[in-house]
């Protein structure tokens, strides 16, 4: 009831401000038109396509070609946050040709900062860094401090989504140096809420909450920057807090602002991480329910990247709830997307929950080849991170000393002007001379940096190596402990299936004894029955399949010590590996203690162990 006065106020103030323009020149009503679509960008996507489309209207018909491709760069913009991202290209393309015809390097630069983030979007990383860099430099030709931070932060964005998290911190470190000596506390608290957003892809949430909430403290509520740091503070609450309360709020607030921005990739979002949390507190239901509203979100705005976010999502959602085939079609989807779109955090996620979704449901084969997949995966991420970091800080250092030699010649040269011929040549023969001198000490310097970075480059794959090992290490002593539960388990299942059989067939034979003649035959039919499931063979074999995976080569390297064991002397010798004593031995094995104590010594004899030695003590130290 309360968005109609709101609606009526809205159509009021258009109304008003449509008089107003109509008093202004064309130059000055596509001004007037392009403030408005750019100050309703972050609060209103509906007021700033319909600003947009003015300006555009009467672009072509004035001779400011500075705010003639403002009109099409801001429209662009404006398509770009409702997810028109081909729209949004081609009017930012043709903003881009304007400012070019007209040689405004401020209009240059805002269309590939724009295109930079509108290819990232669209997963076209090497087109969305070339866009970055031309940005970084024309900011840099302008000496535009601010917007350079934001193309900065911009090309921080590219590498967090292709899995290089440091590259990343470093290039928002120099977005936040500007922003210092700017003293721009608005700027520096976005840039603080994306390194928030990295910590937290790290794992690094304490770090990632001091950020966010001092950026919260500089960020105008309502507007989008404030809903995403309010989204990332609930996955903190959620994930590191486990205060389920305060995430849900946090979630509802951001889904609050989003909606009525009209920003529909934000509301999808919001309703994905309202649905792990669902997940969370075990309400299945509403999960979905939520799960599915994100996904049609996504879906309807075309947008690429977190399609294959809430594929993933929806596959660790059925994969909690045992939905196996659900799970196993959404996850691989994922993985597909993930690699299509170079996602690294993706593809690693989904192909783990893949490993985990064989393993739950006793798939030893596929369980296996996923989590191979999963560490192959993390090794050659792990390679190309360092890979990365490598070619970054050679291009550094080749940069520092590129601009030494510079100032050194700008130097230089100035100094020539104020001396005569003959002591401008003796100067000249003197930087000949230092120039060589520098180059030589400069290729040594190359030559000693290239040794250590290849000495830490080796330290860091060693390091990576080894934990790779424990995280093998880890998972062959998880798989080591589950399957020797699963022996106990089928062990004690043995045992107590024959004691309660043999109780059976006892007051069976009793009731044989004290029935009638004629029900007799009958009885008899059932007790052998019973003799046949205490002796039934099928649970010994699978027994010995999980003795096997186990204990490798047991049974082998038994019948290489006396090839002529019996298949009860060779059950009694697994049992005694196991620790089972007497009495439980004699039950799994349905025969008195003395028959096991007489087996035990006939086995005795065959292994060649002295009488009074320890079967178990042989067996452990031989086998």
């Amino acid at each position: 009831m309360q968005k109609l006065p709101t609606l009526l106020l809205l159509l009021h103030l258009i109304y008003f401000e449509n008089l107003f323009s109509q008093t202004l020149n064309q130059e000055d009503q596509i001004k007037f038109y392009n403030e408005k679509c750019k100050s309703f960008w972050e609060t209103s996507l509906d007021s700033a396509l319909y600003y947009g489309k003015k300006s555009i209207f009467i672009a072509g018909e004035v001779h400011n070609c500075e705010e003639a491709s403002k009109s099409h760069l801001y429209y662009g913009v404006a398509l770009y946050f409702q997810n028109k991202f081909e729209n949004s290209i081609y009017h930012l393309e043709k903003g881009l040709k304007i400012a070019e015809d007209c040689h405004s390097l401020w209009g240059e630069g805002f269309a590939n900062n724009m295109l930079c983030i509108v290819n990232r979007k669209n997963a076209q990383y090497d087109k969305a860094i070339s866009y970055g860099l031309k940005t970084v430099a024309i900011r840099t030709q302008l000496k535009d401090s601010s917007n350079l931070a934001g193309a900065y932060q911009n090309l921080s964005n590219i590498y967090q989504l292709t899995g290089d998290p440091q590259t990343a911190i470093e290039y928002l470190s120099k977005s936040v140096d500007l922003y210092t000596k700017l003293k721009d506390s608005v700027g520096i608290s976005r840039v603080q809420g994306n390194i928030s957003n990295l910590y937290i892809d790290m794992d690094e949430f304490e770090k990632a909450e001091v950020l966010l909430l001092k950026s919260l403290q500089h960020t105008p509520k309502n507007s989008m920057d404030y809903a995403n740091f309010t989204l990332n503070l609930g996955t903190i609450y959620q994930s590191f807090h486990q205060d389920f309360v305060k995430s849900e709020k946090y979630y509802n607030t951001a889904l609050s602002i989003y909606q009525n921005i009209g920003f529909e990739i934000g509301i999808g979002m919001a309703y994905e991480n309202l649905g792990e949390l669902m997940i969370e507190k075990k309400n299945m239901r509403k999960a979905l329910s939520f799960l599915k509203i994100a996904e049609n979100k996504y879906e309807v705005n075309q947008d690429s990247i977190q399609i294959s976010h809430i594929k993933l999502t929806l596959g660790k959602y059925y994969l909690k709830s045992e939905k196996w085939d659900y799970a196993q079609n959404y996850l691989e989807k994922a993985v597909e997307m993930g690699k299509e779109r170079k996602i690294s955090k993706l593809v690693s996620e989904g192909l783990f929950a893949l490993y985990e979704l064989h393993k739950k449901t006793g798939n030893s084969d596929y369980s296996l080849l996923y989590f191979e997949r999963y560490t192959q995966f993390k090794d050659s991420l792990q390679k190309q991170l360092f890979d990365n970091r490598f070619s970054y800080w050679d291009k550094q250092i080749k940069n520092v000393e590129k601009e030494r030699i510079i100032e050194q010649l700008r130097y230089d040269k100035e100094r020539l002007k104020w001396k005569g011929f003959l002591f401008s040549l003796i100067i000249l023969l003197l930087v000949v001379t230092l120039l060589l001198f520098f180059f030589k000490r400069k290729k040594d310097r190359q030559l000693s940096e290239k040794k250590r970075a290849l000495i830490e480059g080796e330290k860091k794959m060693v390091e990576i190596e080894l934990e790779a090992k424990k995280l093998k290490e880890k998972e062959m002593e998880y798989e080591l402990e589950i399957k020797s539960k699963q022996l106990s388990s089928h062990a004690l299942h043995m045992m107590q299936k024959n004691k309660m059989l043999q109780e059976v067939k006892t007051q069976m034979e009793e009731l044989i004894d004290q029935s009638k003649m004629e029900n007799k035959p009958d009885l008899r039919k059932i007790n052998r029955m019973l003799d046949r499931n205490i002796k039934t063979e099928r649970e010994w074999k699978l027994f010995k399949i999980y003795f096997e995976e186990l204990n490798s080569g047991f049974f082998n390297k038994l019948k290489l010590i006396n090839p002529v064991l019996t298949q009860n002397e060779l059950k009694l010798c697994a049992l005694t590996k196991l620790g089972f004593n007497l009495k439980e031995t004699s039950s799994l094995l349905n025969v008195s203690i003395n028959t096991i104590k007489n087996a035990r010594y006939k086995l005795k004899i065959k292994l060649g162990i002295e009488k009074d030695a320890s079967l178990k003590e042989y067996i452990d130290a031989m086998l």
